[in-house]
């Protein structure tokens, strides 16, 4: 009988250690279809290599700010990846759809030697309690030391976002906000790289040929 209600009693308590225990919420940032149609893509290949990350927000747990400039770590509300690597896809995904280049190749999925590099380093990632999110990217792109005469920056800058939470009740408004703000950082720098590839010279190791006649042939075909 000691035995049967020992058990019984270890059953109990872990039933109700059981109920107090939060789950974990993920959160992912998707890049979401262009509002306007893509324009003809550039001429050449960029590669865009994994981005990098401050190390102070160097973890999947959402960090949040508040009035006393306070971090805060929400250990049960998660990026679904580390963030970096979140701004990484992101971006992947984002130029792909605007047809940004030619073609388009993370660090791992193609032997192309890309006429182009693109690398970027997340500054600041940061949530509110109440209030915006901030966002702050550093981006490079250059050209391929294999293909011109010597590597050359052709872009260089730091980029800055920000949007608001619709709800300071759940973290889905945060994540939400945030994905607001790199698309914003994405449209800015598609602008930025279009106005300097347009303006650069390069004998390029990618055929542009085919992917600009079919971007021809669907500009060409009507709307429906």
């Amino acid at each position: 009988m000691n035995s049967m209600k020992m058990l019984l009693w270890l059953s109990v308590v872990m039933a109700l250690a059981g109920c107090g225990e939060s789950s974990v919420m993920y959160y992912r940032l998707q890049s979401r279809p262009l509002a306007q149609p893509a324009s003809a893509p550039l001429c050449g290949s960029v590669r865009i290599k994994p981005f990098t990350i401050a190390s102070a927000y160097e973890t999947e747990y959402i960090l949040t700010t508040d009035s006393t400039n306070a971090i805060n770590t929400h250990y049960y509300d998660r990026w679904i990846q580390e963030p970096h690597e979140l701004v990484t896809d992101f971006f992947i995904d984002n130029f792909q759809t605007r047809r940004l280049f030619c073609e388009i190749t993370d660090q791992t999925s193609s032997a192309l030697q890309a006429d182009y590099a693109l690398e970027g380093r997340v500054l600041d990632m940061l949530g509110s309690d109440n209030g915006n999110i901030q966002f702050r990217l550093a981006l490079s792109l250059t050209t391929n030391a294999l293909i011109a005469d010597e590597p050359k920056v052709l872009l260089h800058k730091v980029y800055s976002a920000s949007a608001p939470r619709w709800t300071n009740e759940n973290f889905a408004s945060l994540a939400s906000a945030m994905e607001q703000a790199v698309a914003a950082i994405a449209d800015s720098v598609a602008v930025d790289i279009r106005r300097t590839c347009n303006n650069e010279t390069l004998v390029r190791r990618t055929s542009c040929e085919g992917c600009m006649n079919a971007a021809q042939d669907a500009s060409e075909r009507p709307i429906r």
